[in-house]
């Protein structure tokens, strides 16, 4: 059993083996995102680092284009901003989703969307009492792991890179420099679709919306970052698009330190 593994274990009090896509949390073990081992770039917003065990939502708390969220969440499209504003300091992160989704609830802003989304589900489905954080916005290393991980596809990956002003370099889709494993870009067989049936397509949690929203601002006009997840032809794709488009959608993630 790795270190990792054993240090989850002993931050929930579980026994037996832990594996992706295992319930944990209030929602199913995702991976291991480490930012303790100098790997944040200077750009970023948050440059104190954390270990920790990343939670994907169940299904009924997804939601945006294609969802059917739980009741008292809301339904339908979500822009991440409405207004399609020039870039959001707070929300300038490859990694701390959990922070970039605080700094903007804190504005009290209902134009940005899917953070309100955020905001009603902490409010209608409390967290477990496990010391963990509360539901957030992923950021966009974080979006990441869950494709690689819980990819629900059989189909190649797209090897496709983007340039945008945040983070600053060309991003080869599936380049992930805060995962533990650190994980390279995407080839078109690697990653392959997960072996957890609940997250195959069709499956009670699959992840399978066209594409998601991350919590990380592209600092360059009125775009953030997303993944695709089963546009054909375009599986595991980062690329960043205008806020106020309609047609993505959201899965909300929690942490739990290690």
């Amino acid at each position: 059993m790795s270190a990792s593994i054993k240090l989850i274990q002993a931050a929930a009090g579980a026994s037996g083996s832990l594996e992706i896509g295992d319930p944990f949390g209030g929602g199913f073990f995702a991976g291991i995102i480490d930012t303790t081992v100098g790997n944040i770039i200077a750009a970023d917003d948050y440059q104190t680092g954390a270990r920790y065990a990343l939670i994907v939502s169940p299904k009924d708390y997804e939601g945006g284009r294609g969802s059917s969220p739980a009741s008292g969440l809301i339904t339908g499209d979500l822009k991440w901003d409405a207004q399609d504003r020039a870039g959001q300091s707070g929300s300038f992160t490859r990694w701390d989703g959990l922070s970039s989704t605080n700094s903007i609830l804190a504005k009290s802003d209902t134009d940005y969307e899917v953070f309100e989304f955020i905001r009603d589900l902490r409010t209608e489905y409390p967290v477990p009492s496990d010391g963990g954080s509360d539901w957030y916005l992923p950021a966009m290393d974080e979006l990441e792991l869950l494709y690689r991980n819980l990819k629900p596809v059989t189909a190649n990956n797209s090897t496709f890179s983007s340039t945008r002003t945040f983070p600053g370099t060309a991003q080869d889709s599936g380049y992930n420099p805060s995962s533990d494993p650190t994980a390279s870009a995407y080839t078109s067989g690697d990653p392959s679709q997960t072996s957890v049936t609940a997250f195959q397509s069709g499956g009670a949690e699959v992840i399978g919306q066209l594409y998601y929203w991350s919590s990380t601002d592209a600092n360059e006009g009125d775009r953030a970052w997303l993944q695709y997840f089963t546009l054909a032809g375009g599986e595991g794709r980062q690329i960043a698009i205008a806020k106020d488009a309609t047609d993505t959608s959201v899965r909300p993630v929690r942490r739990i330190l290690l």
